[in-house]
């Protein structure tokens, strides 16, 4: 393509130094212990790494080999190099308790920690330096698979037989705690078998919390940490929750058919719901402190229905009455509740209000409760 010259020598001005593949990679390649293809139970990122627990590797082929190494480490996790997250030096991974019996089933990340969930138990791993290591050890806090833990924006929470759980970056919370029972029906281990699945709603922030074996569920509200049961909302046996269009879809398999359906909440007085509201057992700062029940006050808003209100006392479940003349409450009102049986209200440990006792009948769905207050007097403990 027309006249040219050519040169016999190149002169670089300013030539590398070094060039190799271990300086531009940062690792040194070794065919004998290269990792082909990992596979993995669960992963999560952080500080610029891809953290891979529980996995099935695939070494490099060698010469005269007919079929690769394979390894697999069921309570190890391995970690990319940083800003590679395709790039696993067989080097880097962190042995999470070795050889207890227990394999990892779930990975997740806040704040600078690694939480590494196993059947029975979640260990909380430190990451804030170039060595992590392990901080502390929560027994009996473990989840079956990586559908029971969720990550919202202050945290990480996740449910398994026993209860719910959240890490806020500072400490591991027990959310169902002194809130709600793990024994007879419609408590937590009557609505949750062993294989629960938790989803995030940022918008309303509540956790919903679901299981394989029941039609009924829980949501919490994080900023109060205050819990309701979902009774009867599915059919069957859910696939994974999502959100879409700032509802709760999920599918419900019945009859070898998968039907899409919605959680919606109505606030309208026009609409009602059969619900029931217990609070917890309130033990007035300690639970060998004896009281006389006097009155308890009630601030609401909306329409009340038929709504009704009794009280429990010292953990039993007969529910004793509180006098009292509930009305609709266009803004907030509040409404003084006396002991029935004034003789039943003494030498109280505990109380627990019950609000629609027994699920007595429809309340408008705008009903609200705003605020309770309980006067008693405190007794000495001879």
């Amino acid at each position: 393509s027309g006249s040219h010259n050519t040169h016999s020598v190149i002169e670089f001005i300013d030539p590398p130094y070094t060039a190799s593949f271990s300086v531009n990679s940062g690792y040194s390649y070794n065919s004998t212990d290269h990792i082909e293809k990992i596979r993995f139970r669960d992963a999560t990122v952080m500080n610029r790494r891809i953290y891979y627990g529980n996995v099935d590797l695939l070494y490099e082929k060698q010469d005269g080999e007919d079929n690769p190494l394979r390894m697999r480490y069921g309570d190890r996790v391995y970690k990319s190099l940083a800003n590679k997250p395709d790039i696993i030096p067989t080097y880097n991974y962190i042995d999470v308790v070795a050889n207890d019996g227990d394999e990892i089933t779930a990975l997740e990340s806040y704040a600078d920690r690694l939480l590494v969930f196993k059947a029975d138990s979640m260990l909380l791993i430190n990451a804030t330096k170039d060595i992590e290591y392990l901080e502390d050890t929560f027994t009996h806090k473990g989840v079956w698979n990586f559908s029971a833990v969720a990550k919202t924006d202050k945290g990480v929470a996740w449910a398994n037989s026993f209860g719910a759980y959240y890490y806020n970056g500072k400490q591991v919370v027990n959310l169902t705690d002194k809130k709600i029972r793990n024994d007879g029906s419609n408590r937590w281990s009557a609505v949750i078998d062993g294989k629960p699945s938790v989803l995030y709603d940022p918008v309303q922030k509540h956790l919903i919390i679901t299981s394989t074996g029941s039609d009924d569920g829980w949501i919490c509200d994080l900023d109060t940490a205050a819990w309701t049961q979902l009774k009867d909302y599915k059919t069957d046996d859910s696939t994974n929750f999502v959100i879409h269009n700032d509802m709760i879809t999920y599918g419900v398999f019945a009859e070898d058919v998968v039907t899409f359906k919605e959680l919606e909440y109505s606030k309208s007085s026009s609409d009602e719901g059969n619900f029931v509201i217990h609070t917890r057992d309130i033990d007035f700062g300690s639970s060998g402190k004896k009281i006389d029940l006097n009155k308890v006050y009630v601030t609401y808003s909306g329409n009340v229905g038929t709504m009704t209100l009794h009280y429990r006392a010292n953990g039993a479940s007969t529910d004793y009455a509180l006098t009292g003349t509930w009305a609709n409450a266009a803004d907030v009102s509040t409404i003084e509740f006396i002991p029935t049986t004034k003789s039943q209200a003494k030498d109280l440990h505990s109380v627990q209000l019950i609000f629609n006792t027994n699920e007595e009948s429809d309340i408008p769905m705008n009903f609200e409760i705003h605020d309770v207050s309980i006067v008693y007097r405190g007794k000495k403990v001879k």
